[in-house]
């Protein structure tokens, strides 16, 4: 620990580093989209899994203020989650039957490896960018 209070690691010499707290926050807004895989919506027509989205989402509107950090690891999360819904569309409307759900079940585990890597990097406060995000929408 530096003396100012801040953490420092060695990738963070000689730019600022982030507090305890800002880390946590920072790793919860990647963490609270496992939220999904046990918070499903009831629909019309099928149960949809959307605490990936809702969980990341509330997170980072009440904690975005707080640093510039939190603010940058809520919204790579999000654009991550979106493009991860996107796909889940796409493989739910062109596969059927049994590649549909071996797909989506991909997706989900593919989704999980992700998150849990993104979690821990921004917890010791180094940044991660997702990668299969063709655009960052926020």
């Amino acid at each position: 620990m530096a003396q100012n209070g801040k953490f420092e690691d060695s990738e963070s010499r000689g730019r600022l580093a982030y507090t305890e707290d800002d880390r946590t926050w920072a790793s919860l807004c990647h963490f609270s989209a496992l939220l999904g895989m046990v918070w499903w919506i009831p629909t019309s027509v099928a149960w949809l899994p959307f605490g990936h989205l809702f969980c990341p989402l509330v997170v980072w509107l009440f904690k975005r203020r707080r640093s510039p950090f939190v603010d940058r690891a809520g919204r790579e999360a999000l654009n991550f989650q979106i493009a991860m819904t996107a796909y889940g569309g796409v493989v739910a409307t062109v596969l059927s039957g049994v590649y549909a759900s071996l797909g989506l079940w991909a997706l989900a585990l593919t989704d999980l490896a992700f998150v849990v890597a993104a979690g821990v990097r921004w917890s010791n406060g180094r940044e991660y960018l997702y990668p299969l995000v063709p655009f960052r929408f926020l």
